[in-house]
């Protein structure tokens, strides 16, 4: 069985690797969004973070009102043309 395990990298925040499964898995847990774990907050950190890198300083709960939104929908709501090219 192969599943994702996060792993930190000196050069990278984190990133996602397949890694081999040597034994049984005993239970998966799954979340959809805000049943078991209210994660809106976090997902609106790490879009403010993201948009950071490319001066473009926002305010958390703006951007939490935008939650639920695809990269695709929520980039040009933030981003002005001329920077698109960097995200």
């Amino acid at each position: 069985m192969w599943v994702f395990v996060r792993k930190h990298e000196p050069h990278l925040t984190h990133h996602l690797h397949y890694e081999k499964v040597g034994h049984m898995v005993e239970a998966v847990l799954s979340d959809i969004d805000g049943t078991l774990v209210e994660s809106n907050w976090l997902h609106a950190a790490a879009w403010r973070d993201a948009f950071a890198v490319i001066d473009i300083p926002l305010d958390i709960e703006t951007l939490r009102k935008q939650i639920g939104k695809g990269g695709d929908q929520l980039i040009p709501v933030f981003v002005p043309w001329w920077k698109r090219p960097m995200v």
